[in-house]
């Protein structure tokens, strides 16, 4: 399938399916494949400011996206290159609750912070397996104090800054043991500042403390409940629960804070309740994600 294909942007409302429950209500999906305004090309990232808009990171044209909640655009920024307010290969994307935007710039190696308008407002980050360097930066969470977590893919580790980018810690190794990573790629926060990290090759997710404590680690390689065939984007919602991409096996997974396998849905197609290359999740206040 050629990048962008399957370019679009699911809605799902209220708190889906326990075990046992019926199906989430699917409510809208808008998009298409192309570069014009309002189309996606490789969407990956995805994020729902305080204001219900929803902001997408265009991947494969370098840009991002921002649409109100049923999918009509409200506006877009970038274009192809290193410079301010450039991007090369954005993976992720993030509001914050003042409507600060951060952009991973996967290729450039660096967070590019902007205003809900777009406005470009600072950026930090370099090539490097240094505090604050990154070797392939996928995504970035925000934390209710502010923090700004990434992912840093090939340094095996998740970093942590203030919203100005200065550094604050890291944690994680090399590994597929407790708080190791092999492919650390989504990246959530709760409104507790739990930080939860999906794994893409060792198929698990991780829950931390703000300080990177482990919490509690699930997961494992299959199609069963829990398990997962590529861990990606992941979501919290108002309520504590979690949100996996369960991405080859087509289908979103629900569990507790604690890992308690609790729902999902999903198999391959490209209308409701299907999913053909599903990368990110976000989730709002009200519950929809």
């Amino acid at each position: 399938m050629p990048a962008g294909a399957a370019a679009a942007a699911l809605l799902v409302a209220g708190t889906p399916a326990r075990a046992a429950e019926p199906l989430p209500v699917f409510v809208r999906q808008w998009g298409a494949a192309g570069h014009a305004p309002g189309e996606l090309w490789d969407p990956r990232g995805i994020s729902v400011g305080p204001t219900g808009d929803v902001y997408v990171a265009g991947t494969g044209d370098d840009r991002v996206v921002v649409f109100d909640s049923t999918g009509v655009l409200r506006r877009q920024w970038g274009t192809t290159g290193s410079g301010p307010g450039e991007f090369h290969y954005p993976t992720d994307i993030e509001v914050d609750d003042a409507g600060n935007v951060f952009v991973v710039d996967a290729d450039n190696t660096r967070i590019q912070k902007f205003a809900a308008s777009g406005t470009f407002l600072l950026q930090w980050g370099t090539s490097g397996i240094e505090p604050g360097q990154f070797i392939s930066p996928f995504a970035i969470g925000c934390g209710p104090d502010g923090s700004v977590y990434v992912s840093d893919t090939f340094n095996d580790c998740i970093q942590k800054f203030t919203s100005d980018g200065t550094f604050v810690r890291q944690w994680g190794a090399s590994g597929n043991g407790p708080g190791e990573f092999m492919a650390a790629l989504g990246i959530a926060v709760d409104r507790a500042g739990n930080v939860f990290v999906s794994d893409v090759n060792a198929n698990c997710v991780q829950k931390f403390t703000p300080g990177g404590e482990l919490l509690a680690r699930w997961g494992g390689v299959g199609s069963a409940p829990g398990q997962f065939k590529t861990a990606f984007g992941i979501a919290t919602d108002p309520w504590g629960n979690v949100f996996v991409v369960d991405h080859h096996n087509f289908r979103v997974q629900k569990f507790a804070t604690d890992g308690t396998w609790l729902g999902m849905w999903g198999s391959f197609g490209l209308d409701a309740y299907h999913f053909a290359s599903s990368h990110g999740m976000a989730g709002d206040s009200r519950g929809n994600l």
